[in-house]
């Protein structure tokens, strides 16, 4: 995981990202790779800070930058 980022943060734009493709939890979890959908619930309440890994492949999922995703920013 990246120790500046916030997880709430990360966890409100992962939200507005899965929300803005119309994906569920599950639906996400399937085209990430992420076995449990229950870990990317937990990322977006902030129980739970993403890895790089995890960043990664959710971004590519929605089709996001992974530097936006992991820090708001465009790179």
């Amino acid at each position: 995981w990246f120790p500046s980022m916030p997880a709430s943060d990360v966890g409100q734009r992962l939200r507005e990202a899965r929300k803005a493709a119309g994906l569920t939890l599950r639906e996400l979890a399937e085209r990430a790779g992420i076995a449990n959908y229950q870990t990317i619930d937990n990322i977006e309440r902030a129980r739970q800070r993403a890895s790089v890994d995890q960043i990664e492949c959710l971004a590519r999922a929605l089709g996001v930058s992974p530097a936006w995703l992991a820090f708001g920013t465009k790179e």
